[in-house]
């Protein structure tokens, strides 16, 4: 991955970004205790919908965790530029 960040207030969850030109996605890992699954699903249907209004979005996926082999959530943000990934990224630090 070409860069990696760390949401300031929440040390369970971890940001990387790969910006070659190729395949711009951000992967966004979280941890979910399993009671908040629910109200965890409801805000990233929430924050995919504000994603989808930056120019040069084209798809939120979202993993479940799979015993065995991640126990995270894992979120891609795929975008059409590494330009549009880091405006994205830019954007929501502000």
């Amino acid at each position: 991955m070409a860069g990696t960040m760390a949401y300031e207030s929440d040390p369970r969850i971890r940001f990387f970004i790969n910006s070659r030109e190729e395949s711009p996605v951000a992967l966004i890992v979280h941890h979910v205790a399993r009671h908040n699954e629910q109200k965890f699903l409801s805000a990233q249907r929430d924050v995919s919908e504000l994603v989808a209004t930056f120019p040069g979005y084209e798809r939120t996926v979202v993993f479940p965790p799979n015993p065995g082999v991640h126990e995270e959530w894992i979120i891609s943000v795929h975008f059409d530029t590494s330009a549009n990934l880091d405006r994205w990224r830019r954007g929501r630090l502000q």
